[in-house]
C-alpha cells in the first residue's frame, strides 16, 4: 500500500511539473511567435503522446516561418502516428522546398529504407550528393551503401567524402570497413590515421576491436584503456554520424571487462565493472515501472540490446519475482558469425549494434517470446515456438 501511495505521489508530482512547463511553453509562444517555443511546445506534447496538439503547434509555426527543421518535425509526428503517406509527403516537401538543407534528404531516406524501398533510398542519397556535394552527403550515401551491405560503394564513398573535407570520421569508418572486408592491415591503417588528425576515444575502441578480432589481446587492452583516459567517445565530426553514434562510455567498461575475463583477469573484469557509474536516470525509470507494474500483477519484461551483456541489466533492476530478462548477445554473436552484421542490421546506430533488419528483429522477438514462455510454461518452454 505504502508503494502504490508513493507511487501515486510521483505521477501526481511529475504530472503538475509537465502542466507548469506546459503554461510556461503556451504563454512565450503567444507573447513572441518565435519557432523555438513551438518546437519546444511540440516536442513536450509529443513526449506526452499528444500527438495532435502538437502537428497543430508546428503547423501554425509553419504558417508563419516555414522551415525544414519545422517541417520535419511535423513529419515526424505524422510518423509517431503511423500515417505512412503523410509522413513520406512531408518528408519530400522538406526535400522540395528546402533542396540545399541536408535534413529533407536524411529523414525520407530513413523513411524509404524502414519500408524496405532501398532502392529508392539510395536514389534520394544519390540527389543529395548531387544537390550538396560535401563530405555530409558522401558520407550519409557511405552509411546507408555499409547497411545495405554495398560495402565497397560505401569505400569508394567515405574516401571522396575525406577527399572533400579530411576528417577522422571518414577515416574511422574506412577502417572499420576494411576490417569487415577481411584486410586488417589496411584497416588499422586508416584507424591509426583517424587518431593521428584527431584522437578520439571512439578510433580507439574500434582498433582495440580490431586488434580483439586478430587475437592481439594486449594491444587492444592498451586500445581499450586509452579510450577510457579520453572520456566518453566522440567524434570531431559527429554531426556526420546519422546513423552512427560514438560508443557510449558504458560499452567499453563492458568490452574491456570482457577481453579481461577471456584472458583471465577475474578480478580485473569485476572491479572494471565496479567502477562504472551507475546511470541514476535509467535506475530511477525501472523504479518507477517496477512501482506501477509489480503491485498490479504485471510481468515486467526487461530487454537487453543485441550483442550487449545481460548482467549491467540485472544488477541495475534487480532479479526478484515478476521480472524476467531477456539475453540478446549470445543469440546475436551466433547470427552475425553465421550470416553476417548486415543481414541483421541497417545501420551502426548504437556503436556495437544497430537497428534492425526483419532478420534482426526476428531474433529479438523470438527471444522475448522464449523468455516469456519459459516464465509461463516451464516444463516445455523449449518446445514452444514464437
Amino acid at each position: 500500500v505504502q508503494r502504490e501511495l508513493a507511487h501515486q505521489q510521483r505521477m501526481r508530482d511529475a504530472a503538475a511539473g509537465m502542466r507548469l512547463y506546459e503554461d510556461r511553453f503556451v504563454d512565450a509562444l503567444a507573447q513572441h511567435h518565435q519557432v523555438k517555443d513551438a518546437i519546444l511546445l511540440s516536442q513536450l506534447y509529443r513526449r506526452q503522446a499528444r500527438f495532435d496538439e502538437a502537428r497543430a503547434v508546428l503547423e501554425q509555426a509553419l504558417a508563419q516561418d516555414s522551415t525544414a527543421d519545422l517541417i520535419c518535425r511535423l513529419g515526424r509526428i505524422y510518423r509517431d502516428q503511423g500515417h505512412a503517406e503523410l509522413e513520406e509527403a512531408t518528408f519530400q516537401r522538406a526535400v522540395d522546398e528546402y533542396p540545399d538543407v541536408h535534413l529533407g534528404y536524411r529523414w525520407l531516406t530513413r523513411t524509404l529504407r524502414d519500408r524496405g524501398r532501398l532502392d529508392e533510398a539510395l536514389a534520394v542519397q544519390r540527389l543529395e550528393v548531387e544537390r550538396i556535394p560535401d563530405a555530409l552527403s558522401w558520407i550519409n550515401l557511405a552509411n546507408l551503401y555499409w547497411g545495405s551491405g554495398q560495402r565497397e560503394q560505401a569505400l569508394t564513398s567515405f574516401e571522396a567524402a575525406y577527399a572533400i573535407q579530411p576528417n577522422d570520421y571518414a577515416l574511422a569508418r574506412q577502417g572499420s570497413l576494411l576490417a569487415e572486408l577481411g584486410q586488417p592491415a589496411q584497416a588499422e591503417l586508416r584507424l591509426r590515421a583517424s587518431i593521428a588528425l584527431h584522437e578520439t576515444g571512439q578510433a580507439w575502441v574500434e582498433l582495440a576491436r580490431l586488434q580483439r578480432g586478430q587475437g592481439e589481446t594486449d594491444q587492444a587492452l592498451a586500445s581499450y584503456r586509452r579510450a577510457l583516459e579520453l572520456g566518453e567517445a566522440q567524434w570531431d565530426y559527429d554531426q556526420y554520424a546519422e546513423h552512427t553514434r560514438p560508443t557510449q562510455f558504458s560499452t567499453v567498461h563492458l568490452e574491456l571487462s570482457a577481453l579481461l575475463r577471456s584472458s583471465g583477469d577475474e578480478q580485473g573484469a569485476e572491479a572494471l565493472l565496479a567502477s562504472l557509474p551507475r546511470n541514476e536516470i535509467s535506475a530511477a525509470n525501472y523504479r518507477a515501472l517496477l512501482d506501477m507494474t509489480l503491485p498490479r500483477g504485471i510481468l515486467v519484461v526487461v530487454v537487453q540490446y543485441p550483442l550487449r551483456p545481460l548482467r549491467p541489466l540485472e544488477l541495475l533492476v534487480g532479479s526478484q519475482p515478476g521480472v524476467i530478462f531477456v539475453d540478446n548477445q549470445a543469440s546475436f554473436e551466433l547470427a552475425v558469425a553465421r550470416e553476417g552484421y548486415n543481414a541483421l542490421f541497417v545501420d551502426s546506430y548504437g556503436g556495437d549494434f544497430g537497428h534492425g533488419t526483419p532478420r534482426g528483429n526476428r531474433i529479438v522477438a523470438e527471444n522475448i517470446a522464449r523468455a516469456m514462455a519459459a516464465t509461463w510454461y516451464p516444463a516445455g518452454a523449449a518446445e514452444v515456438s514464437p
